[in-house]
């Protein structure tokens, strides 16, 4: 119905879009029906090269969310364990067979990652990271749940903020969410 409308790229995202049973027919549907397709991930599937093989025919980017630049702080961030070294094989696995794929990252700037992000960046770059969102907390979800010990003091954002671009080499970096004139 969306492609008869003229609609021609489709961003799966979720929770986890990739642990869909019918993920992988569903983006075959979107190619044939010529969209350009991308997904909101944390590696989860992605990382395991019997899946990656399966959906890199028919996938055109990821947005990859990254918390930190080492398992200590991302897998803290993120609950789970292992995660840190799941998201950054899966993007290494994109970028080593399917060259034309788009990495893209995005980041959640909190207290715990703050001082960290000029690292963060480099790494995804490193990684081959095109486009790094970093984000600021915003009050929805569990950002709305523990906003006051999450949120960072404006005048710490710009004191780090501006350091962040350097360390992003030839990726394009998009500040969401952050206050213009912190960004030096």
């Amino acid at each position: 119905t969306h492609a008869s409308r003229g609609v021609n790229a489709v961003h799966f995202t979720g929770g986890e879009p990739t642990i869909h049973p019918r993920f992988i027919d569903t983006l075959r549907l979107a190619k044939k029906l010529r969209m350009r397709t991308s997904i909101g991930t944390i590696g989860t599937m992605m990382s395991r090269p019997d899946f990656a093989d399966q959906a890199l025919p028919y996938l055109d980017e990821a947005l990859f969310s990254i918390h930190g630049p080492n398992a200590e702080v991302h897998d803290r961030m993120a609950g789970r364990s292992g995660s840190f070294e799941q998201v950054t094989r899966a993007m290494r696995y994109a970028v080593e067979n399917k060259p034309n794929f788009g990495v893209f990252v995005n980041t959640v700037i909190t207290r715990d990652n703050v001082d960290m992000l000029p690292e963060t960046v480099g790494l995804v770059a490193d990684i081959g990271a095109q486009l790094i969102v970093i984000s600021n907390t915003t009050p929805e979800g569990k950002g709305e749940d523990d906003y006051s010990n999450l949120a960072v003091p404006l005048d710490r954002l710009a004191s780090v903020l501006p350091t962040v671009p350097e360390r992003a080499g030839n990726a394009i970096v998009r500040f969401f969410g952050v206050p213009m004139c912190l960004l030096g």
